[in-house]
């Protein structure tokens, strides 16, 4: 979540308030597609149950389809409810392997190392939980939503730098402080793992 201001966009309408899908260029986009994976498991999964068996879908989608629907279309049994579940999140171009995050296990959805480091918009992800009653036939809207949140450093004296010097670099230190370790996208919840008493990027 942004921190004290919300900066307006630049004059080429990147605005860091703003994620991937936003902010990628044609560039960003030549190297990168948005994966969507889906699951069903039943209506009072806490979290450590398994999803119904295949139920599992993924779906790649590109930078020409990036503001369209993704539909899943998988058979239940009616008069029943269901915890629907959708994690999404980028990966190369043409390919639906993990990229950024381990996603073997919708409930424990972590990040695959070496590939954590700040600036970097492809790391955005979002998820969903939804629980549903099945009738005979059901089209739901599912919204998703970051998992995470953004920190994120702005200028506020810009007009004062001389020649409009942008720094190339900002350093953040963290105190006391826990970082992700995990998330379960069934219900909602993510773990930690308590660092040093300071952490600096």
């Amino acid at each position: 979540q942004d921190v004290v201001t919300r900066a307006e966009s630049d004059i080429t309408g990147y605005s860091s308030a703003l994620g991937a899908i936003d902010n990628f260029t044609e560039e960003d986009w030549a190297k990168y597609d948005l994966r969507y994976t889906f699951e069903v498991y039943p209506a009072g999964d806490n979290g450590s149950g398994t999803p119904i068996a295949n139920t599992r879908q993924v779906k790649t989608i590109n930078r020409f389809n990036k503001d369209k629907d993704v539909y899943f279309n998988v058979r239940l049994t009616p008069n029943k409810t269901y915890k629907f579940v959708v994690f999404a999140d980028f990966v190369n171009q043409g390919e639906s392997d993990d990229l950024y995050y381990n996603i073997a296990d919708l409930r424990n959805i972590t990040a695959i190392d070496g590939k954590i480091s700040p600036m970097d918009e492809a790391r955005d992800a979002y998820f969903a939980t939804e629980k549903k009653k099945i009738t005979s036939h059901l089209e739901k809207s599912i919204e998703l939503k970051r998992p995470f949140g953004k920190l994120r450093v702005v200028t506020t004296d810009y007009e004062y730098v001389e020649n409009y010097a942008a720094p190339a670099k900002a350093k953040v230190t963290y105190y006391n402080c826990e970082i992700f370790k995990s998330l379960n996208a069934v219900n909602g919840t993510i773990s930690t793992a308590r660092t040093a008493k300071e952490l600096t990027f």
